[in-house]
């Protein structure tokens, strides 16, 4: 299952990925946020069951900019997520 834009870049993460200098602090502070994100999605999905795999895609491209995907290891916990979202 795919959840579109649930993602947002940190402006810095944006900076760099264009070629930009950008701070290291910064750029900490992004991998920071990305990881806690990672997490507290991943959380949320594991309710549901067992999850074989999950993507967050961190990029800048608009066609996926923002978009997770989750696919869980069971049918019936893929079914049972998607009914609760």
């Amino acid at each position: 299952m795919v959840f579109q834009h649930l993602y947002e870049n940190p402006t810095a993460a944006i900076a760099k990925a264009n070629g930009m200098d950008v701070a290291e602090e910064a750029l900490v502070k992004a991998v920071n946020h990305f990881e806690d994100f990672y997490e507290e999605v991943f959380m949320q999905f594991a309710k549901y069951g067992e999850i074989e795999d999950l993507v967050v895609a961190d990029n800048i491209g608009d066609h996926m900019v923002g978009n997770v995907w989750v696919k869980f290891c069971l049918e019936d916990s893929a079914k049972k997520a998607m009914n609760a979202m």
